[in-house]
C-alpha cells in the first residue's frame, strides 16, 4: 500500500509537505508542488487512512461541486443555469463556514482520486452522472448529492425538478392556443435523464390535449444558442413546417428567436416558442420569452442542505439517501399566439 513517505520520496519533499497537500493545508505549499503531489497521489494510488482521520476528529472543511467535462476544449459551466446554480451553492457553503472546490470530472477514477486528495467532507454532482453514480459511491464513502439525476436507488440522495411536469405544461399551453403541429427541440435523448423526462411529459401533454404525436417533429438540437439559431432555419424551410416549438432549454429558445429575427420573422406571428428554465435573458428581450420556470437557487439550496446534514453527522459519514423534487410553473409572456397557415419559407 502506498504511504505518505512513498509520495514524499518520489516528490523530493518532506512527509509533512505531502500531508499538508493531502489534508488541504496549502498555505505554505507552492501551486507547482501541490500539482506535483496530487499527480503522484493519483499515479501511485494513495488512499488516505480514513480511520486515522476519524480518530483525530478533523474534517477538511471543503465541499466539492463536481460537473461532467467530457470536452475540455469547451467552456465550463458557461450557461446561465449552471452559473446561477454554482453561485448559490458558493453562497450557502460559505455561509456554513466551509470552502467550495469546483472540479471537472472526466472519469470516475480521477474524480475519486482528486476528492480523496483534498479530503472533501462531501460532494455535489451537477449534471449527467448516470451509470457512474454507483461507481462513485462504491469507491469513496462520503456524503454525495446528485443534482438533476434520476437514480431510483433509495440510498442515493438526489435533487431535481419535475421535468416531466414542465413538458406537460408546455404542450398544454401550445395546444390551448390552437397548435397541433408542435416540434420538440433538445439534445438527443437516452432512455433516462432530464431531457428524456421533459420529452415524455411533452408527448403526454400532447396526447392528453388530443393532439397527434408526430415523431418527425422531435428534433435533435445541442444545448446552445448557436444550435437554436441554426434550427430556426431548418424549421422554416421544412416542407412540413411546424407552427410552434418547445425548446428544452431557454438558451435554445433564445437562439431560435434570433434565427427568426435574422430572417425578418418573429414570434409568435411566424412561429410560437416556449423555452425551459426562465433565464433572465428570456425576460429582458423583445419579444419576451414564454417559458417553464424552475427555481435554480432553490435547487442549489436544497442540494447544500442535504449534503451538510449528512456531512455534519459525525456518526454517519455515508449519505442517508433522500429525494427532493421541486415544482415548475408556466410563465406566459409574448412568444405564443394562435397558429396561422404557413408553408416553407422561400
Amino acid at each position: 500500500m502506498t504511504t505518505l513517505r512513498d509520495i514524499a520520496e518520489a516528490a523530493g519533499v518532506s512527509v509533512m509537505t505531502v500531508s499538508n497537500v493531502v489534508n488541504g493545508r496549502l498555505g505554505k505549499v507552492s501551486p507547482a508542488m501541490v500539482a506535483r503531489v496530487q499527480e503522484l497521489v493519483r499515479d501511485l494510488g494513495y488512499v488516505p487512512n480514513a480511520s486515522a482521520r476519524a480518530l483525530s476528529g478533523r474534517t477538511s472543511g471543503i465541499v466539492a461541486l463536481v460537473y461532467p467535462d467530457p470536452d475540455p476544449s469547451q467552456p465550463a459551466l458557461a450557461n446561465a443555469h449552471d452559473a446561477t446554480f454554482v453561485g448559490e451553492v458558493q453562497r450557502q457553503v460559505s455561509a456554513s463556514g466551509r470552502f467550495l472546490m469546483i472540479h471537472a470530472a472526466r472519469d470516475v477514477a480521477s474524480t475519486v482520486a482528486d476528492l480523496r486528495t483534498w479530503g472533501v467532507d462531501g460532494a455535489i454532482f451537477l449534471g449527467t452522472f448516470g451509470s457512474e453514480v454507483d461507481a462513485l459511491r462504491d469507491r469513496y464513502d462520503i456524503p454525495m448529492v446528485f443534482v438533476d439525476n434520476y437514480s431510483e436507488s433509495e440510498s442515493v440522495t438526489t435533487v431535481r425538478i419535475d421535468d416531466a411536469r414542465g413538458g406537460v405544461l408546455a404542450a398544454q399551453h401550445l395546444t390551448a392556443a390552437g397548435h397541433t403541429r408542435v416540434a420538440f427541440a433538445g439534445p438527443e435523448t437516452a432512455v433516462e435523464g432530464v431531457v428524456r423526462r421533459r420529452l415524455d411529459g411533452f408527448l403526454q401533454g400532447l396526447r392528453e390535449s388530443g393532439a397527434d404525436v408526430q415523431p418527425d417533429l422531435v428534433l435533435p438540437c445541442a444545448m446552445s444558442f448557436r444550435a437554436g439559431h441554426d434550427l430556426a432555419g431548418a424549421l422554416l424551410e421544412s416542407s412540413r413546417r411546424p407552427t410552434a416549438v418547445f425548446a428544452t432549454a431557454d438558451v435554445i429558445a433564445i437562439g431560435i428567436l434570433k434565427g427568426l429575427a435574422d430572417r425578418g420573422l418573429s414570434a409568435p406571428d411566424d412561429l410560437s416558442v416556449v423555452g425551459f428554465d426562465d433565464l433572465s435573458e428570456g425576460e429582458h428581450r423583445s419579444p419576451m420569452l414564454t417559458t417553464i420556470r424552475q427555481d435554480v437557487p432553490a435547487k442549489a439550496r436544497a442540494s447544500v442542505d442535504l449534503l451538510l446534514a449528512a456531512a455534519e453527522d459525525a456518526a454517519e459519514r455515508a449519505p442517508r439517501g433522500g429525494r427532493v423534487v421541486l415544482d415548475v410553473e408556466l410563465v406566459e409572456r409574448e412568444t405564443v399566439g394562435a397558429p396561422r397557415a404557413v408553408g416553407p419559407t422561400p
